[in-house]
């Protein structure tokens, strides 16, 4: 006797809907971005001199550093800005710094300008990999996470590495806060932009990899509430001047990227 074995039906999965990228630009990789910035250190450029100074002068007002006591800085470049905290008593005497790093000259500049500080001071040189220069450190230890004009040279991958590294890390009061160039809201800065993007896709390194960029998006989707978010003009004095910049300060969303 034959039998006809019945197989349960197949039953149609749903397709999800694939994320959208929040930027489909085609970063450096961290290879090239490496010697970019190899480079760019040995000609003693960062963007905290170069265009940086009063949009990270914003961030630190935001950030409120004095009840600091431990802090990263993730791309400490020249070490100008943690200079800068240091030389101008903005943190705690007992406030330790992190600061990380892909490029070996950048690094060398830093650990050389911050001797003065050096029992404060921890320097982490890392392959590129966003949390190669954390992982020694314990979830929940760290009060500020600080990034500036690094997250608009990664790719959008990246980007959010860094940013769940920063979450890890971070207290739950802690702040995140990060800066770099944004998209214009006039006529001036919008031309500013629009001539920036053309040149990236035409040579990222003449740029340092940097393009025009809205943070918010991605500290939502990496598990972050703004807290803060400012556009600071560009002065119109030269075309990196034209160039708006945006700072944002938020905190880590109880629940993380689960919780959207």
């Amino acid at each position: 006797m034959l039998f006809r074995v019945r197989m349960p039906p197949v039953m149609a999965s749903s397709p999800q809907t694939p994320r959208r990228p929040l930027d489909s630009r085609i970063a450096l990789t961290r290879s090239k971005a490496r010697q970019v910035y190899d480079k760019f250190g040995s000609k003693a450029n960062d963007a905290e001199s170069a265009y940086g100074s009063p949009t990270t002068e914003l961030l630190i007002e935001l950030s409120r550093l004095e009840e600091a006591e431990q802090l990263v800085e993730f791309g400490h470049g020249s070490g100008a800005f943690a200079y800068r905290l240091f030389e101008r008593n903005l943190l705690p005497p007992s406030c330790q710094y992190t600061g990380v790093d892909q490029s070996t000259t950048m690094a060398d500049r830093a650990a050389a300008k911050l001797h003065p500080y050096k029992d404060r001071v921890e320097l982490r040189l890392t392959n590129g990999a966003p949390a190669d220069g954390t992982k020694h450190l314990a979830d929940a230890s760290v009060d500020r996470y600080i990034s500036t004009y690094v997250l608009d040279l990664l790719s959008e991958e990246d980007v959010l590495e860094v940013l769940e590294e920063a979450r890890r890390l971070l207290r739950p009061e802690g702040l995140l806060c990060v800066c770099g160039i944004t998209y214009g809201t006039n006529v001036s800065s919008r031309l500013a932009a629009a001539l920036w993007d053309g040149i990236f896709w035409w040579n990222k390194e003449i740029v340092g990899g940097c393009r025009p960029q809205r943070l918010a998006p991605y500290l939502e989707e990496a598990g972050f509430e703004v807290r803060e978010q400012r556009i600071i003009q560009g002065d119109q004095r030269s075309f990196v001047g034209c160039m708006n910049n945006e700072v944002v300060v938020a905190t880590p969303r109880s629940g993380g990227r689960d919780s959207l």
